[in-house]
């Protein structure tokens, strides 16, 4: 009876090899590029010289185009001082491998842009066409929408504090055009009746262009399309605020005595999908009475309104004063960049915690929650039925 021979190892399986190590992934830098604004009415910028010099004394390295801070009061030699490199060279800009740009990029801009990098940047819908989106699309751009993005609570806290900073800009603003060109005060007076303000919409923005016209002492009337939102405003700001849903003979009512009308919620969000001020009603408003329309960038619900520049932020129409900023807090640009940066610096103070920011987009359901392409897909909804492509669910793509 022949005996079989049992191998338990192969010839080699005694050698000595290399030992392998697990690399800590947290340990990689991040290569971060600010390219310049190509808009003239985009004054903001990602990441404030604070936070470049946070960036930096942790070993990561910022790019930052010449001039690329200039419009919110930021000069070169700041963020030379903070650590970053200031460059002319847009390819090497565009080449980095994470890039901040509030503007969509242009397609000789996408031209430069490395496979696979990240574009943090604005939505911004109607500014990217659909030959940008299938460029961005063709290189696998990774690109994160600064209104998606949440914290660990889901909230879009970024979106959020913009939003409360673009309602405090506005009433400010128009409470400058009204004393401006009508001799007008805002607030109240012993004795003086004070201005109305009619506020369109009791979400983030129009909730905080409410409370800081009721700070001045104006009288307020809001208009939503939702109960639940107008429910909740009252219950933030007290029940002695006036609200209504978007009834078109109240509409009319409450714009005939309105010193200011603020239009702070986006044309798709009202039911009736049409101007919420008619072009009837504008001769019935009161001579001098300001008509701010927030919505510029998703359309406007001020029936014959043209949309306004920060070189030419108003016009004055049949006495009645316009003004439709798509981005108003690019008016207070500083501020606003402050805001952005510090939430940026934190997202990046996390990244240690990942290391590749490819490994955080897997790790991280808030980012991914951001993320509008993703390895050559369209991973937002919004993208896809603008300009009629397929849409995929980031998390079929992940694994």
């Amino acid at each position: 009876m022949g005996s079989s021979r049992i191998q338990f190892f192969c010839d080699d399986a005694l050698m000595v090899l290399e030992e392998r190590l697990e690399t800590d992934m947290r340990n990689q830098k991040v290569f971060i590029a600010l390219p310049k604004e190509w808009d003239s009415n985009e004054t903001r910028i990602s990441l404030t010289p604070d936070a470049v010099q946070s960036l930096t004394k942790h070993g990561h390295r910022v790019l930052v185009e010449e001039g690329a801070g200039h419009g919110s009061f930021f000069r070169d030699v700041q963020y030379s001082d903070a650590g970053a490199e200031i460059t002319t060279d847009k390819k090497a800009l565009w080449s980095s491998s994470v890039i901040f740009r509030i503007c969509p990029p242009s397609p000789e801009e996408i031209a430069l842009m490395q496979p696979g990098s990240f574009l943090f940047s604005a939505l911004q819908l109607s500014r990217y066409s659909k030959a940008c989106i299938l460029a961005l699309l063709h290189k696998k751009i990774r690109f994160a929408a600064f209104e998606l993005l949440q914290d660990y609570t889901e909230q879009r806290i970024l979106a959020k504090i913009i939003g409360e900073l673009a309602g405090k800009a506005a009433v400010a603003y128009a409470s400058e055009l009204t004393a401006k060109l009508n001799g007008t005060f805002l607030g109240s007076l012993a004795g003086v009746r004070p201005c109305e303000v009619v506020v369109f919409g009791a979400g983030v923005v129009g909730s905080s262009a409410t409370a800081s016209a009721m700070a001045l002492g104006a009288g307020i009337r809001v208009f939503d399309a939702s109960i639940n939102r107008l429910d909740r405003l009252r219950k933030e700001l007290g029940y002695h605020t006036n609200t209504s849903i978007l009834d078109p003979k109240e509409i009319a009512k409450a714009a005939r005595r309105a010193d200011i009308i603020i239009i702070a919620m986006p044309r798709d969000s009202n039911p009736y999908q049409n101007s919420i001020i008619t072009e009837e009603m504008l001769p019935l408003l009161k001579r001098g009475c300001v008509v701010m329309d927030l919505g510029a960038d998703t359309g406007l619900s001020v029936e014959t309104m043209r949309e306004t520049t920060l070189d030419k932020p108003y016009y004055i129409e049949n006495g009645l004063i316009f003004c439709a900023l798509p981005n108003i807090t690019a008016r207070v640009s500083r501020t606003a960049s402050k805001a952005i940066s510090n939430y940026f610096l934190s997202f990046l103070n996390d990244q240690y915690h990942f290391g590749d920011m490819e490994v955080r987009v897997r790790a991280d359901p808030a980012l991914q929650a951001a993320m509008a392409l993703f390895c050559g897909k369209i991973t937002h909804p919004d993208v896809a039925r603008k300009h009629d492509l397929p849409y995929h669910d980031i998390n079929l793509l992940l694994f």
